[in-house]
């Protein structure tokens, strides 16, 4: 029997670290395995329980985790909790917490809400956990806090925790409930955070802004405005701008959007940006003008500001995701693409912005002659500057388009005249509410495709509102003959009704 040495063993288990089943398979085959395998299952013990949230062992997990847990705990606080909580304690092999890198406060609030009713005794079992992970874990890379949690970490001592002195993702989310935490022990903790997610429902606390300013490079942003920011929120953030190299916005206000690049103009290693907006107006009180020393104008003031030119620089920026449900500050997102000097490799753009994307387009056309991924919409308007992109950029690879039979025709020909050879992926989006398609078009580009030297197969999808039975099976058995020829690689036609897509990804290629 071949026997592989620990760290390639190690290197294979950890490629199965989410499939519970497998490891927990090979964790009972020997000694060295089990060994291996232990700190991996324990790095994260939530997010493998929470895989099981749907099936009908999940309390049984719950369960299962907690008296480990409890376990686990040092011998004072079994006795504060035995006065609350009756469990069987059971003998301990390993010291399971010291492999711990997640602080998941809402993953242990929700462990401990399943199986004990009372709320006051909630508490105490979670703060006496949190607290042995704290002291018993050689290092913490990950913290959440959000919801219910919050009474875990307002009782913690974090002054001498070295174990958070490793911390580089950190997830909150900011509500009234939540300003009642205080971060200065954390800050002086932790310097290496590079990972924030942040769900913004309240002004920040001044302690929470700065952790954020105290951080040595952040790279990776997610947050959530549902609460208009202040300019010194802001401001702590893109202390770290030249650091970024992702940032997701999501907000209810294009004004949020505005603010946030009028702030800080130059994002030197951002790769990755991604702009949802959406219309959830409940969440705002529209007659709270006041953000506290912010002297940040109204909204209509700063809707007419993003009209104005600035000069934005995004250098390194290869993917640029833009989806909403409200119309864009597209003389931003313009700008925004014009600023990155040409590196630009992947627009991926909702259809919900059509109607005043022409100003994009043409700054895709000026910008992005390296593009290899576009999703846009193409209107009657807008078709003559697509089929320029379509002309001037030769190493595109996909391209997912919303649009009407009329535009698929001009840009099926224009295909079939200008092949490009790098094309994998071909998309659309049929805008008609009923579909009466001709095949020619469609006929005479996979035609043209034979007679090139494709890099690869193409896979092609059409999606529509609705069609004729007869026209889709006409359709198939097209797709069907060039499979055949070895030109297509896939094919998928569907009622947009019956397409399952992920959050805001229909333009995801296939």
């Amino acid at each position: 029997m071949i026997t592989l040495p620990t760290d390639c063993l190690y290197q294979v288990f950890q490629h199965f670290k989410d499939d519970l089943k497998t490891l927990h398979s090979c964790l009972l085959s020997n000694r060295t395995c089990c060994e291996l395998i232990i700190p991996i299952l324990w790095s994260n013990p939530w997010k493998l329980i929470q895989k099981k949230k749907s099936t009908p062992e999940y309390r049984l997990c719950l369960i299962s985790l907690l008296s480990t847990l409890l376990s686990c705990l040092p011998s004072e606080s079994k006795q504060l909790l035995h006065k609350h909580v009756k469990w069987t304690s059971h003998r301990i092999f390993l010291n399971y917490i010291t492999y711990c890198r997640s602080l998941d406060f809402n993953s242990i609030w929700d462990m401990i809400d399943v199986v004990i009713a009372q709320h006051p005794i909630k508490n105490i079992v979670g703060q006496e956990i949190c607290k042995m992970i704290i002291l018993q874990s050689t290092k913490i890379t990950q913290m959440i806090i959000s919801e219910m949690s919050y009474s875990f970490f307002n009782n913690l001592s974090l002054n001498d925790s070295q174990s958070l002195s490793h911390l580089n993702e950190f997830e909150y989310e900011i509500n009234e409930d939540s300003n009642s935490l205080t971060f200065y022990n954390l800050t002086n903790v932790c310097k290496n955070i590079s990972n924030f997610t942040i769900f913004l429902r309240t002004t920040p606390s001044e302690s929470f802004i700065d952790l954020i300013k105290s951080q040595n490079s952040i790279k990776f942003m997610d947050i959530n405005f549902k609460y208009e920011p202040s300019s010194k929120f802001i401001n702590s953030l893109f202390l770290h701008a030249n650091t970024l190299t992702h940032l997701y916005v999501s907000c209810n206000r294009e004004s949020t959007f505005f603010k946030i690049f009028s702030v800080h103009h130059t994002f030197s290693n951002l790769r990755f940006l991604k702009y949802h907006v959406y219309n959830d107006f409940d969440d705002f009180d529209d007659d709270d003008d006041d953000y506290g020393d912010d002297d940040d104008n109204d909204s209509d003031a700063q809707n007419s500001q993003s009209n104005k030119m600035m000069n934005l620089s995004f250098p390194n920026l290869e993917i640029l995701e833009l989806d909403g449900q409200t119309p864009f500050s597209y003389i931003i997102i313009a700008q925004i693409i014009q600023g990155t000097q040409g590196k630009l490799e992947r627009i991926y753009m909702s259809y919900r912005i059509h109607y005043i994307n022409l100003i994009i387009n043409q700054s895709i056309l000026r910008s992005c002659q390296n593009l290899k991924v576009l999703t846009t919409f193409v209107t009657k308007d807008t078709i003559n500057v697509v089929l320029a992109i379509l002309t001037s950029c030769r190493n595109l690879e996909g391209i997912a388009l919303y649009s009407r039979t009329d535009e698929i025709y001009s840009i099926l020909n224009h295909l079939s005249l200008h092949p490009l050879k790098n094309l994998d992926n071909l998309k659309f989006n049929i805008t008609d509410s009923c579909w009466n398609f001709s095949t020619k078009n469609l006929e005479l580009f996979l035609k043209s495709l034979k007679k090139e030297e494709l890099v690869k197969k193409l896979n092609i999808s059409l999606i529509y509102k609705q069609i004729d039975i007869y026209l889709k099976n006409k359709i198939i058995d097209l797709f069907e003959t060039y499979y055949l020829k070895g030109i297509i690689a896939s094919y998928f036609i569907e009622d947009e009704n019956d397409v399952i897509y992920e959050y805001d990804d229909w333009q995801r290629l296939l």
